[in-house]
């Protein structure tokens, strides 16, 4: 089951990146691209996220806090440096 999710996380985020690149437009929510890159790659930097997000800083700020308020992510510490944090899916959606 979670090779099957997997794979149709990777569908979905390559077809997004075929809409962008030939298109110029998006398929998807910046909240399901998000919550989708974070499923494949398990936890990222908030550097790493607003990247791959493509959305303005701002634009990432209110993203993530429209997601911490409705749980579906969780921000901590990183282990081997305090002033990193990382960001992943919640308990609640794995």
């Amino acid at each position: 089951m979670q090779n099957i999710l997997a794979q149709n996380c990777s569908n979905l985020l390559d077809l997004e990146r075929h809409f962008v690149e030939n298109l110029g437009i998006t398929a998807l929510r910046p909240e399901a691209k998000l919550l989708l890159i974070l499923s494949e790659a398990g936890s990222l930097t908030i550097k790493q996220a607003i990247s791959l997000s493509g959305l303005s800083y701002r634009g990432f700020y209110l993203l993530l806090n429209r997601l911490l308020a409705q749980g579906l992510i969780e921000i901590n510490d990183d282990d081997d440096d305090r002033r990193v944090r990382k960001m992943s899916l919640s308990r609640r959606i794995l």
